[in-house]
């Protein structure tokens, strides 16, 4: 519900897309993806930041990238879920008219933001097994 999120994922949308939901999720995932950087938190201590905090800081460990991703997407209208596994969450995102080599059940797409190496739709191989 925030403004500024709102703003943020209509611009990398309008800028990126033809109005196509799926291009609209890409250009979201790269950005995330390709500009926040992943940064710990200290040893036993939690903290979960904001989708605006972690805009403005630009970094964050996987549960502050996962609400950013999470709350751009959400802002036009793109049904998202976490998906915990040991030491580690991402989201998925509901996609019913994305490809079928993208979709790991039910119209959902795995998006990881903080795989650097990981395109549109996978997850680390390291989290394939982990996988609920």
């Amino acid at each position: 519900n925030d403004p500024t999120i709102k703003y943020v994922a209509d611009r990398i949308a309008a800028i990126s897309c033809d109005g196509s939901k799926v291009c609209q999720v890409k250009a979201i995932y790269y950005f995330v993806r390709d500009n926040f950087d992943y940064v710990s938190d200290p040893n036993a201590f939690e903290y979960v930041k904001s989708a605006k905090q972690s805009l403005v800081s630009g970094g964050g460990d996987c549960d502050d990238s996962a609400v950013l991703i999470s709350s751009l997407l959400e802002s036009i209208g793109v049904k998202t879920k976490f998906v915990f596994i040991p030491r580690h969450v991402y989201i998925q995102a509901y996609l019913p008219d994305a490809v079928k080599r993208y979709k790991v059940e039910n119209d959902w797409v795995n998006l990881d933001a903080t795989c650097k190496n990981c395109k549109f739709g996978e997850i680390p191989l390291q989290n394939v097994k982990k996988n609920p």
